[in-house]
């Protein structure tokens, strides 16, 4: 009787092949998620920076900052300011901008003006992302509220007085 030559693998063989491509998934997840984080962060890092800049050409064109009442909403000031297509909220964050004006002109003290950024996000690894390059890169005074259900980030630019 003579002996056909094995078809197949042997289960040794499996063995290593599967430990094999389990470990480059291993070694492969979390540099896909950090892609996709920074991919967020630029995505929210580009937003604030059009916001920052139609909210400096209002002020030039305005003397005064615009105020969104609603997170996630442009404000209706800006609207001609900023693309159309730009959106204030994302799958796990919201953005909303602020401005504030001491309307000292009528009672003869300095005036000032400010204009705000808060961020909500919900996770918090890209909430540490986000402060870091937007307190890097955009140069703006930041605060950092520690994750509960939102990591909280407040960014204020601009900041004219009166003088």
């Amino acid at each position: 009787m003579t002996r056909r030559p094995a078809r197949g693998f042997t289960l040794i063989e499996l063995l290593v092949a599967i430990l094999v491509l389990s470990t480059l998934a291993r070694l492969a997840i979390p540099y896909s998620q950090r892609f996709e984080r920074n991919a967020r962060a630029a995505q929210i890092m580009r937003t604030v920076t059009i916001v920052r800049q139609a909210a400096e050409e209002y002020y030039a064109n305005q003397g005064t900052y615009p105020c969104s009442p609603d997170v996630g909403a442009v404000p209706p000031e800006l609207a001609g300011y900023v693309p159309r297509d730009l959106v204030f909220s994302g799958k796990d964050w919201k953005l909303y901008v602020y401005g504030e004006s001491s309307g000292a002109e009528s009672s003869g003290d300095d005036a000032y003006s400010y204009f705000y950024v808060f961020l909500q996000i919900r996770d918090a690894s890209l909430g540490r992302v986000v402060y870091n390059d937007v307190t890097r890169k955009l140069g703006a005074m930041s605060y950092y509220f520690p994750p509960n259900q939102y990591s909280f980030l407040n960014f204020q630019f601009g900041g004219h007085d009166g003088s």
